[in-house]
C-alpha cells in the first residue's frame, strides 16, 4: 500500500459476559462469519466518512503521557493504602470500612 493511503489494523476482542463467552469464543461458523463482516463494514465507513482516523503522532505522544501519569498515580495510591492498613495494623484498628480487626501479632 502507498505510504499516502496508510493502512490501520485493528486487532480487538469481543466482551461477553460469563458462560456465553466461554461457549462464544471458539465459533467458528457461517453466523460468525456474517458478524465479522458487518463488523468490517461498519469500520470500513466509519473510516471512509473519517470517523475513524489514525492518530497523529504527537496524539500518541500525548496518550502515553496521559497513561503514564495515570499509572504513577495509582501505584501512588495503592503506596498509600498500604501504608494505612499497615499503621492501623500496628495501632490494632480494624480495615476502614468496618470488618473484625486483624488478629494481634506473635
Amino acid at each position: 500500500c502507498p505510504e499516502t493511503e496508510p493502512v490501520i489494523a485493528l486487532q480487538f476482542r469481543f466482551a461477553f459476559k460469563g458462560e456465553y463467552g466461554l461457549s462464544v469464543n471458539w465459533v467458528r461458523n457461517d453466523d460468525m462469519h456474517v458478524v465479522t463482516k458487518v463488523i468490517a463494514g461498519v469500520l470500513k465507513v466509519a473510516g471512509d466518512s473519517g470517523y475513524l482516523r489514525m492518530p497523529s503522532l504527537d496524539e500518541l505522544k500525548a496518550a502515553e503521557e496521559r497513561l503514564q501519569k495515570a499509572a504513577a498515580s495509582r501505584a501512588r495510591l495503592r503506596r498509600l493504602k498500604q501504608k494505612r492498613e499497615q499503621q492501623a495494623a500496628a495501632q490494632g484498628v480494624g480495615p476502614p470500612g468496618g470488618g473484625p480487626p486483624p488478629p494481634p501479632a506473635g
